[in-house]
């Protein structure tokens, strides 16, 4: 046997130990006292047939045994329970002296709370910024594109997140729907070019109502995307063709299982948002969630539903 097999050996054999003492504890304790007790008695016994008396050999013994508490804290160690009592006594000790500090104990209470709280949601925040990816293809390869005009401001604001720059001007990353056809013919710079816009919507289905949380993309966003639907079709061209001509939905795998309970039937199936009629024609990939960190979007129309889905909106 080699050492490392050795020292793994060893280790599983303290580790079974260890779980077995703290497992059973009473019984170790009861089984330490009886070995203690055992051997007070046989040296005792030695003692007398050397010619003590009784109460003396009983004396002599306990003094050459030493004291049980020694022996029993020997005993622990050995089977790596010391840490686990200094750690109960202390606690022990901690909560006696909270409790008699109750507006201390409050305070410091909050202020963990909030300590805790604050660096959950900063790391919640940086994992989503430097780990996350989109559940799609070539999530590395995809790219935001914004615009910053100066004092001028040739480009005017349209419906999407707009940002004022230190020169006065605006950055943003909401492009008219004219701007993102121009920019689609610029094929020698960009491979895929997709169009989407979170939006809230009310889903009728089976004449219940209900929020859904919506993203409007433009028809070819699962193709470039390199996304496969779990059932039925997502869009194509056609979606593109012109505003109102798709009145289709794409619906999520989470929302497919919250509120069609994954029946094949809801393909095909037709229900209201924001009032318009549309038919449910595929189920998008499983995981995808739409292009929006931080958002679990439900349900996909068409980009060129805008003035018919959110005809108050700014043309985006």
């Amino acid at each position: 046997m080699t050492s490392w097999s050795r020292s793994i050996s060893e280790f599983v054999s303290r580790l079974r130990s260890w779980l077995l003492a703290m497992v059973r504890r009473g019984r170790l304790e009861a089984a330490m006292q009886a070995e203690l007790s055992h051997h007070l008695e046989s040296l005792t016994e030695d003692l007398i047939h050397k010619g003590y008396a009784p109460e003396d050999a009983a004396r002599r013994a306990r003094v050459a045994l030493g004291a049980p508490a020694v022996h029993k804290e020997r005993m622990r160690a050995s089977l790596g329970l010391q840490w686990s009592d200094e750690l109960s006594a202390d606690l022990r000790y901690g909560a006696r002296m909270l409790s008699r500090s109750p507006g201390f104990t409050a305070i410091a209470v909050v202020s963990l709370a909030l300590g805790i709280g604050a660096n959950t949601a900063i790391f919640s925040v940086a994992k989503k910024v430097m780990f996350d990816t989109l559940a799609v293809a070539r999530p590395h390869q995809l790219r935001m594109l914004t615009w910053v005009s100066g004092h001028e401001q040739p480009v005017p604001p349209v419906w999407g997140d707009v940002s004022p720059t230190d020169n006065g001007g605006l950055v943003s990353n909401a492009f008219s729907y004219p701007v993102v056809g121009e920019l689609l013919k610029r094929t020698d710079v960009i491979e895929d070019l997709i169009a989407f816009k979170d939006v809230a919507m009310t889903a009728t289905v089976d004449g219940e109502p209900e929020l859904v949380t919506g993203e409007m993309v433009s028809g070819n966003a699962f193709a470039a995307l390199g996304l496969m639907p779990l059932a039925g079709r997502s869009f194509g061209q056609a979606e593109d063709a012109g505003p109102g001509r798709g009145p289709v939905a794409v619906i999520s795998e989470s929302y497919w299982v919250q509120r069609f309970g994954r029946s094949a039937d809801a393909v095909g199936k037709t229900i209201a948002l924001n009032g318009v009629p549309v038919t449910i024609v595929g189920v998008a990939a499983a995981h995808f969630n739409g292009l929006q960190f931080g958002s679990m979007s439900q349900v996909f129309v068409p980009i060129t539903m805008q003035p018919v889905m959110v005809p108050r909106a700014q043309a985006g």
